[in-house]
Formats: structure tokens, sequence, C-alpha cells
């Protein structure tokens, strides 16, 4: 457990959740072969600290802001995705693909569309499982 984990475990729930240990941990991870990550992980430290005794919600919102703005350069940086984001991507598109094969070739809206919910989870689980042996997943 990393220490800035263990600083979390102080924290209550809505500050010490899963995906900011998972957010955190892709921070470590990257920290070496990049400075924004580096500094992400600095800033988080620093206000966790300052939140041990108690925090106050503006310390809350500024830390949570940290996080989402970390996690925005993880997925713009790194490629990292949230666990799932293929599988809704391509259920979307597949439904909508459902929609126009199932209108122009089958005459049959309900048809098409759980062929292309079918073949939109296939795609994206697939993927899914790609980006988490690659580590990818936040």
């Amino acid at each position: 457990m990393s220490h800035l984990n263990h600083l979390l475990e102080a924290l209550n729930d809505s500050i010490n959740s899963d995906k900011t240990k998972n957010i955190i941990d892709k921070l470590e991870q990257f920290q070496t072969e990049c400075e924004e990550c580096k500094r992400f992980l600095e800033d988080i430290e620093n206000q966790l600290k300052i939140m041990q005794i108690d925090p106050t919600d503006e310390e809350v919102r500024d830390f949570q802001q940290t996080i989402s703005n970390a996690k925005s350069h993880l997925m713009k940086r790194h490629k990292c995705v949230p666990s799932g984001y293929y599988m809704g991507t391509f259920m979307a598109i597949g439904t909508s693909l459902g929609v126009v094969f199932g209108l122009s070739i089958f005459d049959n809206i309900a048809l098409g569309i759980p062929i292309g919910i079918g073949v939109g989870i296939a795609i994206g689980s697939s993927l899914d499982q790609d980006a988490k042996k690659k580590g990818l997943v936040i």
C-alpha cells in the first residue's frame, strides 16, 4: 500500500474511494516517465496532509478537482480508460447501427436492435479486456 493510500484511509468515504485509490496508483505507475504525474502526486499528498485533521468543504472540493484533473491527464496523456468504457461506447454504437440495419435490411427494427447490441457488447468487452491486460483501466 502506498504512502498516499495510507493517508486516504483516515479520511471519510467521499474522499477515500476505490476510484481515488486507482487514480493514485496509476499516477504512481507513470510518475517515473511523466513530470505531470509526479506533480499531481505531490499536490495530492499536500492536500491529504492538510485535510488530515478536519477537512473543510473547500479543501474537499479542491481535492476532488485535483483528482478529476489527474484522471483527465491519465486519460489524455496515457490513454487510460474507466472500467467499462468501451462496453458502454460500443453498446451505444451497436444499438444505433442495429436500428439502421434493422430498418434497412430486415425491415424489422425489433430484430436489428438486439443484433446491434450483441455486436457492440462483444466488441466493447473485448476492448475492455485488452485495456485491462495492458494495465490502462482506472
